[in-house]
């Protein structure tokens, strides 16, 4: 059984994938390959033409939408995620973002380093606490639950969700408060933290109507999908000072360029959120077993349906 792997996993489930099957990292001879491990590379319908032979997809992550589902049930392709083994990982970025925005900690290190700062303390450095500020959360899945329990115990936050997923009694158990509507919690949030996955109902969820509601003194965290945002809107909306700043993991294209990272108050970083050895062992074994399990006809938790 041959598996094409797209990317590097963990050295310990690269070894448990290639005691079960014969690893290949291109595409010389398509014919071969009966499994695909993906991390960031879209699985479409030309790349099944290209695959005759391919019966399973495995996500190393939770996010589907670099998969076409629908093309792959047509051809009786498996598909399978490994979700919530990257959460705390991912939960821990959203409190640095926070952190590293609230006390300028990119720009303070540049102005030091590059001796463009010659005095302590500067009053242009002025940041501000998170404790008992107000942070909301689009989406309250595994990673937003994990980054509540750390910023509503840790730094006494007081703590806002929005999720059609979420009602009053998983609420009341998190100790959030249920926000009946999306600009409710844009307008009381000092911090919105994006948590949830690209759709057709989520894409641009995030654009010029919204970013005018949300605080000028409030800051904008995504670690989920760059396209939930307009771009182009939060680059005029930082450029033009409608909010504080913005910090995202994720962009629309990437690896790509883009004119946000030109801005003194956005912060970006190359898809870091999951990429700690915790996490990225957890996601591999996870991934490898249900890949070696597929090809062996047998059931897989976490197969995606749609």
């Amino acid at each position: 059984m041959a598996v094409y792997l797209s990317e590097p996993i963990h050295p310990d489930s690269y070894a448990l994938l290639k005691s079960e099957t014969e690893i290949v990292e291109d595409f010389s001879i398509p014919k071969k390959i009966e499994g695909l491990i993906t991390r960031n590379i879209k699985v479409d319908k030309g790349l099944m033409d290209h695959l005759p032979n391919l019966k399973v997809i495995g996500i190393h992550g939770s996010g589907c939408d670099d998969v076409d589902i629908e093309e792959a049930k047509k051809r009786h392709i498996k598909v399978f995620n490994t979700p919530n083994q990257n959460s705390t990982s991912v939960a821990e970025m959203i409190v640095m973002f926070m952190l590293a925005l609230s006390r300028q900690l990119i720009k303070a290190e540049h102005d030091y380093s590059s001796q463009t700062l010659c005095n302590l303390a500067p009053s242009y450095l002025m940041g501000q606490e998170l404790s008992r500020k107000t942070v909301g959360f689009i989406g309250v899945g595994a990673i937003a639950k994990q980054a509540i329990w750390i910023l509503k115990d840790g730094f006494k936050m007081n703590v806002l969700g929005y999720s059609h997923h979420l009602d009053q009694t998983a609420a009341n158990e998190l100790g959030i408060t249920n926000c009946a509507s999306l600009v409710s919690l844009l307008r009381q949030s000092d911090y919105v933290c994006l948590c949830l996955p690209l759709n057709e109902e989520t894409y641009h969820m995030i654009g010029k109507a919204e970013l005018e509601v949300m605080k000028p003194t409030a800051f904008l965290i995504n670690t989920a999908r760059g396209a939930i945002i307009d771009e182009e809107a939060l680059y005029l909306a930082l450029k033009e000072k409608k909010i504080a700043g913005a910090a995202s993991d994720v962009l629309t294209h990437e690896p790509h360029f883009s004119k946000l990272m030109l801005l003194e108050n956005m912060i970006i970083t190359p898809h870091l959120g999951a990429n700690t050895n915790e996490a990225l062992k957890r996601v591999g074994d996870l991934c490898v077993s249900q890949m070696i399990d597929a090809l062996h006809h047998r059931p897989i938790p976490f197969e995606v349906k749609k």
